[in-house]
C-alpha cells in the first residue's frame, strides 16, 4: 500500500497533466523588437563603413574636422557594429538554451537529450569567449548553436582585423598654396635686350652678365642647368619654351700652299689661315677668326645669327702634318624644356629647339627685330606670345663676339704662346668641339633666360608655366578582403537569428531570451531537488550533483513551467516503482 501511495504522489508532482496546445506569438515583432533594431543598426553600420571606405579608397587621408582621422571613424563604426552584432548573437544563444531543453525538441526523433549543465553552458556562451568555445565543443559542431558560438568567437577578432581594413602608402600629392606658389615658373624669356649705354656718344655695350656667361662657357669644364625653386622635395613643371642660344661647328674646306722652306699655309674661303711650323720644327698652331656672312656661310634670312667664326689648327711631327678646319656659328633660337625635381634632385631635359625666324622692320610697336615664326604646337607656346630679339641687341652681341673670337695659340718646339686666355681655352677644347659648343650655348642660354623679359600683360603666359609642388602624403588603400570578414559574420548572424525565431515558434517556447526572471519562477522536479541536497553550499556543487541530469521543459495546465525528468526516464522509474510494489505484495 505504501508503494502504491508513493507512486500516486509521484504521478501528481512529476507527471504534468495533459494541457491543450498553447500558441505563442514568439515570432512576432514585439517579441524580437530589440533584435530587429540591432539588425537595422548592423546594416546601417555596414553600409556606412562600405560607403566610407569606397569614397576614400585611393584618396589622400582626409581631415574630417575636430581632429578626427579616418581610422578613428572606422574604429568607431566597427565598435557600433560589433556591439550590435554581439547583442543579436548573444540573445539568440540565450534563447537557444530554452529551445534546447524544451520537451518539444527532445520528443522528436534523433535529438540529443538535454542536461541541466547544458542550460548553464548556453548562458555562459552568450556572455563570453570561453563559454562559446565550450558550446562549440559540447555538440561537436553538429548543432545550430555552434554557429552562434562560432560567431561570438570570431567577433573577438574585430579589433585586430579592423585595423587591417585600411592601410596607408606614402605618395607624392599636389600641395596647394593660395598665397605663394611653391613651384613658380622657371626662368624664361620671350625677348632679350641686355645692352647698356657706354659713354656719351650713344655707344652701347653688352651687359656684364652676358659677358660673364660667355667667359664661363668658353673656359669652364662644366656648365649646370639653371636651378628652379621647389618649395617641397618634389615638383613638376609643364613643358615651357624660352629664348635661347644655339650653335654648331662643322668641318669646312681649306686650301694648301707650301713654300720652299718646308712651310705650308692653310686657308679657308672666308680668309682665315694658319701656317705650319717651318723647317724641322714640330708642334701645333691654332687660330680663330670671325667671318662675314657669305653665300657659303649662315643663312641670315631665316635665322637670327649673331656670330660666325672659323677655327683652324695644324699639328706637325717629323713625319707628317695634320690640319683641321671648322666653321662655327651661334644664333638665337627657342628651346623647350621639361624640368622635374624628385627627392630634391633636379632634372632638366631639352626636348627640342626651333630656329626659324624672320626679320621685321621697325613699326609703332617694336624696333627692327627678328621674330620666330611657325613655332610647333608641341613647344607649348602660349597663344599670342611673340618671341623676338631686336637688331640692336644682335649687333651689340655680334660685335662683342667678333672681338673675342680672334686670336692665336701655338706650341712650337715646346714654346707655348697664346693671345688670350679664352683662345687658349678654345684650343684646349678643340679635340671635342661639340661638347665645347654645348657648354658655351648653355651658359649663354642661362643668361638670356635670366636677363631676358616676358610680356607681363599676358596673364595666361604668366600662369601657364607654373609648376606643381608635391608632398609625401598618406594615401588610403582599402583591403576589401578584410571588409568581407565582418559582413560575412553579419549575414551568418542574421540567418542564425531567423532560425532561432523560427525554432522558438516551432517548439512552443516563450521568447524569454536572456531574461533572468523566468528562471526564478520556473519549477523544478521534486526528484531533482532531492538529489541536490547540500550542492548549493559548495562552489560548483550544483553542477557536480545534478549537472548531468537529463531534463525537459514543459508547461503545466495552470501556466507554470516545469523542469522535469524526460518522459522516457519517468517511464523507467515507474517500472522500477511497480516492480517494488509487486515484490511487497
Amino acid at each position: 500500500m505504501e508503494s502504491s501511495y508513493q507512486h500516486d504522489v509521484y504521478q501528481r508532482e512529476v507527471e504534468p497533466q495533459r494541457v491543450p496546445a498553447v500558441v505563442y506569438d514568439s515570432d512576432s515583432i514585439p517579441s524580437w523588437k530589440e533584435e530587429y533594431l540591432y539588425c537595422a543598426l548592423c546594416l546601417a553600420a555596414a553600409t556606412g563603413l562600405i560607403i566610407l571606405l569606397w569614397r576614400y579608397d585611393g584618396e589622400v587621408e582626409p581631415k574630417l574636422g575636430a581632429g578626427l582621422e579616418l581610422s578613428t571613424v572606422v574604429i568607431a563604426i566597427m565598435t557600433v557594429f560589433r556591439v550590435a552584432l554581439s547583442a543579436i548573437v548573444e540573445t539568440a544563444l540565450s534563447q537557444g538554451a530554452w529551445i534546447w531543453v524544451s520537451a518539444a525538441r527532445q520528443r522528436r526523433k534523433k535529438t540529443e537529450p538535454a542536461r541541466l549543465e547544458d542550460f548553464k553552458m548556453f548562458d555562459e556562451a552568450s556572455r563570453g569567449l570561453l563559454g562559446s568555445l565550450s558550446l562549440v565543443w559540447r555538440p561537436r559542431g553538429t548543432h545550430l548553436a555552434c554557429v552562434g558560438a562560432g560567431i561570438i568567437v570570431l567577433i573577438h577578432g574585430f579589433e585586430t582585423f579592423s585595423q587591417e581594413m585600411v592601410t596607408y602608402a606614402e605618395q607624392p600629392t599636389p600641395m596647394i598654396n593660395l598665397t605663394n606658389s611653391l613651384a613658380p615658373p622657371p626662368a624664361r624669356s620671350e625677348t632679350w635686350n641686355n645692352i647698356v649705354a657706354k659713354g656719351f656718344g650713344g655707344d652701347q655695350d653688352l651687359g656684364l652678365s652676358t659677358k660673364a656667361a660667355f667667359y664661363d662657357g668658353i673656359m669652364a669644364s662644366t656648365i649646370s642647368d639653371l636651378p628652379v625653386f621647389c618649395g617641397t622635395a618634389n615638383c613638376t613643371w609643364p613643358v615651357f619654351p624660352t629664348l635661347a642660344v644655339c650653335g654648331n661647328c662643322s668641318e669646312t674646306h681649306y686650301q694648301q700652299s707650301c713654300s720652299t722652306s718646308n712651310s705650308c699655309t692653310y686657308s679657308t674661303a672666308s680668309g682665315t689661315f694658319v701656317v705650319s711650323p717651318s723647317g724641322g720644327s714640330t708642334g701645333y698652331r691654332f687660330t680663330v677668326a670671325p667671318t662675314n656672312t657669305s653665300a657659303d656661310g649662315p643663312d641670315t634670312a631665316t635665322q637670327s645669327y649673331f656670330s660666325s667664326f672659323d677655327i683652324m689648327s695644324v699639328s706637325k711631327s717629323h713625319t707628317s702634318a695634320s690640319v683641321e678646319a671648322y666653321q662655327c656659328a651661334l644664333w638665337f633660337c627657342l628651346h623647350t624644356y621639361q624640368v622635374t625635381v624628385i627627392n630634391g634632385q633636379q632634372t632638366t631635359v631639352l626636348l627640342g629647339n626651333w630656329s626659324k625666324a624672320e626679320f621685321s622692320a621697325a613699326s609703332s610697336s617694336h624696333n627692327d627685330e627678328y621674330y620666330f615664326t611657325d613655332i610647333p604646337s608641341k613647344m607649348n607656346v602660349s597663344p599670342g606670345t611673340r618671341y623676338s630679339v631686336s637688331m640692336e641687341s644682335i649687333e651689340v652681341l655680334g660685335s662683342f663676339m667678333a672681338s673675342k673670337m680672334l686670336g692665336n695659340s701655338s706650341n712650337v718646339d715646346n714654346q707655348a704662346d697664346y693671345s688670350s686666355d679664352w683662345v687658349q681655352a678654345m684650343q684646349n677644347a678643340s679635340s671635342d668641339l661639340s661638347a665645347w659648343m654645348s657648354r658655351l650655348t648653355l651658359s649663354m642660354t642661362n643668361d638670356i633666360r635670366l636677363s631676358g623679359s616676358t610680356d607681363h600683360n599676358n596673364r595666361q603666359s604668366q600662369y601657364q608655366y607654373t609648376g606643381i609642388a608635391y608632398v609625401q602624403a598618406p594615401y588610403i588603400q582599402v583591403e576589401w578582403r578584410w571588409v568581407v570578414y565582418p559582413i560575412s559574420l553579419m549575414v551568418l548572424a542574421f540567418l542564425y537569428l531567423a532560425q532561432t525565431v523560427w525554432r522558438t515558434a516551432r517548439d512552443q517556447v516563450a521568447a524569454w531570451k536572456g531574461d533572468s526572471l523566468p528562471m526564478l519562477f520556473a519549477h523544478i522536479d521534486k526528484g531533482i531537488h532531492e538529489v541536490v541536497r547540500d550542492g548549493m553550499d559548495r562552489p560548483g556543487g550544483l553542477n557536480d550533483q545534478i549537472g548531468r541530469t537529463q531534463v525537459e521543459l514543459v508547461r503545466r495546465q495552470n501556466g507554470q513551467w516545469l523542469f522535469k525528468l524526460p518522459q522516457r526516464q519517468v517511464k523507467r522509474r515507474q517500472l522500477v516503482i511497480t516492480d517494488s510494489s509487486d515484490e511487497e505484495f
